[in-house]
Order: C-alpha cells, then structure tokens, then sequence
C-alpha cells in the first residue's frame, strides 16, 4: 500500500489544468467630465496585477484617473498623476502629440477575492471610500473652468488642449484557479484504477 500515496500525489500534480493568468480589457465613452466608470474583477490565486489605461497615449483619451477598491469599497491604491516624460513613465507610453505620459498605472500584489477598479478624469479624484463618491460628481463638463481654458466644452486637458471621451484599458495578470470539477474527475479515475490494479495483485496471490 505504501506505493499508492506518491503515485496519487504525482498523478495529480500531473493532471490538475495549469491554466494561464487572464486579462481582463476594458472600453468605453464619458458622457461629460464628472462621468465614471467602475470595473468589478476578481483575484482567485494570490498575482502580482497590472492596472492600467491605454487611452491617452493613442493621442485622443482624456487624462484618466484610476482608484483600486476592495468589494466593500475601502481604497486600496491610486493613480492620479501619470507619469513624467521622458525618464518617469514606468509602464505608461508617451503620447506623441502632447509628448506626456498620462495613462494611469497601477502594479500591485493582490490576494484572493474581488475589487474594484474606478476610472475618472482628472481633477475627479475619489478621496475617501467609494461609498463617499467623487468630488466632481453632479458638475457636468468641469474641465474648462478648473483649468482656466479659454476655449472648449469638455474633456480639455490641463493644459488646454483638445481631447476625446475614449477610455480603454486592461488587467492584467488576474490568476485563474484549476476547475474543480477537472480535479475531481481525475482523482477519482486515478483511484479507481489504483484500487483495481491493487485488487488484482491480492487475488493472484
């Protein structure tokens, strides 16, 4: 008997599906500045997770802002600067046409269970919970008067210059567990014929 435990241990290492990490990716349009768009996903293998926006450095996305929240809402991390071009971008690409680097960016290691990504515009940075909401809610197109803009209607960058409503994005590295159900099935077959190999060694003796 004791050569059933390591070929049991070694059959399953062998049979359990190694599935890969998932991306998640992500799309839209903002009705006006104060819009947000919120993204639900979920950890089931503790992974180191990549969260970012890809808009702005397509040279037509505004300057996103992204809030990573637990299930319940708590905040865990935030982006709301971008990077600074040329020797800070860390992960963001630099858009040709404003030369910044603005896409959010967000790299952490998080443990099994679900969140919460939110995505806003600058200068409407959630501060608090994502029950407290977000500071620019409820002001429409915000951007030319925060940012003293002459001209325009919305989706103006510090700066002043033109942007679009486009937002996109992905997650990355987001861990898949075995099914279960596969696992199952394997150990149970492998046991069956373990114990049918072992019946018929004691009958023949």
């Amino acid at each position: 008997m004791r050569w059933i435990a390591p070929l049991l241990f070694l059959a399953l290492a062998l049979s359990i599906p190694q599935r890969a990490s998932a991306d998640v990716f992500f799309n839209g349009t903002f009705a006006t500045d104060d819009s947000t768009a919120l993204i639900p996903f979920v950890v089931n293998i503790g992974s180191a997770i990549t969260m970012q926006t890809t808009s702005f450095a397509s040279s037509v996305g505004f300057e996103p802002v992204l809030t990573l929240f637990d299930a319940v809402g708590n905040p865990l991390d935030q982006d709301a600067s971008g990077g600074t071009a040329p020797g800070s971008c860390a992960g963001r690409s630099i858009d040709p046409v404003s030369t910044f680097c603005l896409d959010g960016f967000i790299q952490d290691f998080l443990s099994p269970g679900s969140y919460q990504l939110a995505l806003s515009e600058s200068d409407n940075i959630p501060g608090g919970t994502l029950s407290d909401g977000f500071p620019k809610a409820g002001t429409g197109n915000f951007t030319p008067s925060e940012f003293g803009c002459p001209t325009g209607t919305a989706f103006l960058l510090f700066d002043c210059s033109q942007r679009t409503n486009i937002y996109a994005g992905s997650i990355s590295g987001v861990g898949l567990a075995p099914e279960p159900s596969s696992i199952a099935l394997t150990t149970t077959g492998f046991l069956s014929l373990l114990l049918a190999g072992f019946a018929r060694r004691r009958a023949k003796r």
